[in-house]
C-alpha cells in the first residue's frame, strides 16, 4: 500500500502564500524511513521531533551546534528523504491573488480555503500519479495536525471520492517531518530565504529536493479562475455568507451551498453545486473568468 503525508508552511491571513507539500512513497519503505530519521536524530543528540523552522534557523535544540554538524545532520536526512520515499508534490496558494479572486466569486467555501485548496490538489496530484503507476488500492493520506480550516479538507475529500484523511501529530507520524522541512523551503523560496552566519542556505536545500521526482504547482489569479470555471463557482453576493455541507438526498451524500443573509436572521437557501438552473444571487452563475487584476 502507498501512504503519502503531508505538512504545511505559511499562514492564510498573513505573507505571500501558503504552501502543503509532502512525500508519497510504499508503506514499507516508509517502516525503513522511520528507523533510519529516529536513529539519525537519536545519533546527532537532536531534539526529538523534528521541526524545520527550528533546525534551519539555529534556534532551540540546535542553537549551539556548530555549522559542520548541521551540514552533516542535514545531509543524514536528505538522505533518508531521497532513499526512502518515491515522489513529493507541493501546491503553493499566493495569498493576495487568492484573496482577489474570493471576493468576486464564492472560491474559498467551494474550492476550499487556501490550506485546504493547497491539500486538496496535493491530493488529487499524488492520487493521478499513484493511478498512473498502477496502483490499484488507495493511497492513505496522512496531514500534519493543528492547520486553521482542517475540517474543510474532509468535506472536499468527500466531494472527490477521496478518502478520509488522517490528522497526526509529527511526533506520531514520523514522514511529516520530512514534509515539514519540504513544506519549509518551498515557503521560503516564495517569500525569502533566512541567512545568517549560523545558518544553511535554505536555497541550498529547495535545490536538492528539486533533484528529485517531484510534482509541484504554484497557484496564481489565472490558475484560481480556471479552478473556478471548472468548479463553476458562483459570484459572490456581498450580503451573503456561505458554507459547503453535505445531506442525504435520495440515498446518497450531496454536496450543497447554503447561504444565509448577513447581519441579520433569515431563512437559509440551499442549492445543490451541480445544479445549473439558479442564475440569481445568491447563486448566480459566474461566467466571466477574466484576469481580475490589471
Amino acid at each position: 500500500m502507498m501512504s503519502a503525508y503531508f505538512d504545511e508552511s505559511g499562514h492564510p491571513d498573513q505573507g505571500r502564500a501558503l504552501v502543503v507539500a509532502g512525500f508519497a512513497s510504499s508503506d514499507d519503505q516508509w517502516i525503513h524511513f522511520e528507523r533510519e530519521w529516529a536513529q539519525t536524530l537519536l545519533d546527532f543528540e537532536a531534539p526529538n521531533v523534528f521541526h524545520a523552522v527550528d533546525f534551519m534557523t539555529s534556534s532551540k535544540g540546535y542553537r549551539d551546534w556548530p555549522f559542520p554538524k548541521r551540514k552533516d545532520f542535514l545531509r543524514r536526512l536528505l538522505g533518508i528523504i531521497g532513499r526512502r520515499t518515491t515522489m513529493s508534490f507541493s501546491s503553493a496558494i499566493h495569498l493576495s491573488d487568492f484573496n482577489a479572486v474570493n471576493r468576486e466569486a464564492v472560491l474559498a467555501e467551494v474550492a476550499g480555503f487556501p490550506y485546504p485548496l493547497a491539500a486538496i490538489t496535493c491530493v488529487q496530484k499524488t492520487a493521478g500519479w499513484a493511478r498512473a503507476r498502477g496502483h490499484s488500492a488507495q493511497v492513505r493520506y496522512v496531514f500534519e495536525d493543528g492547520p486553521r480550516d482542517k475540517g474543510q479538507l474532509f468535506l472536499l475529500m468527500e466531494r472527490h471520492n477521496m478518502p478520509t484523511p488522517r490528522f497526526r501529530k509529527k511526533e506520531e507520524a514520523m514522514p511529516c517531518q520530512a514534509a515539514d522541512l519540504l513544506a519549509w523551503s518551498h515557503h521560503e523560496a516564495l517569500t525569502k530565504f533566512y541567512r545568517d552566519e549560523r545558518s544553511i542556505d535554505g536555497n541550498e536545500v529547495y535545490e536538492q529536493f528539486a533533484q528529485l521526482p517531484n510534482d509541484w504547482a504554484e497557484f496564481h489569479e489565472p490558475d484560481l479562475l480556471e479552478i473556478c470555471r471548472l468548479e463553476k463557482v458562483f459570484e459572490r453576493a456581498p450580503e451573503f455568507r456561505y458554507a459547503l455541507r453535505f445531506e442525504n438526498k435520495g440515498g446518497e451524500r450531496v454536496p450543497l451551498l447554503v447561504a444565509a443573509p448577513k447581519g441579520h436572521k433569515g431563512q437559509k437557501i440551499e442549492r445543490m453545486l451541480n445544479d445549473p438552473t439558479h442564475s440569481e444571487p445568491p447563486f448566480k452563475r459566474k461566467t466571466d473568468y477574466a484576469v481580475i487584476k490589471p
